[in-house]
């Protein structure tokens, strides 16, 4: 595990770069859409790592419990990480009432 900010943009590895994408394209992730975004061949024990290791860095933000858990970029991070991000809805988050 990675201590909190220390996995750097560059050190993301393939599976936590498409998890990204796919959240900056759909704005937030149900974990089943975690798995999909990832591809074939990989276990939900090692998808539910990289996101881990993904809040843990700062990157995304785990919102809801049990199976309403959805996941969204952290916006201190976008800039990093996607630095065409202005079409990101300013004042945070995507909302959290509707699953994307």
């Amino acid at each position: 595990m990675h201590p909190a900010g220390t996995l750097s943009a560059g050190s993301l590895n393939s599976r936590q770069r498409l998890l990204l994408a796919a959240m900056q394209e759909r704005g937030q992730l149900l974990a089943s859409q975690a798995v999909e975004a990832v591809g074939r061949g990989v276990t939900d024990r090692t998808v539910r790592k990289d996101l881990s290791d993904l809040i843990d860095a700062g990157y995304v933000q785990k919102h809801g419990r049990a199976r309403a858990i959805f996941y969204t970029l952290a916006r201190t991070q976008l800039g990093l990480l996607f630095p065409d991000s202005s079409g990101f809805a300013a004042g945070g988050a995507p909302s959290e009432r509707g699953v994307v």
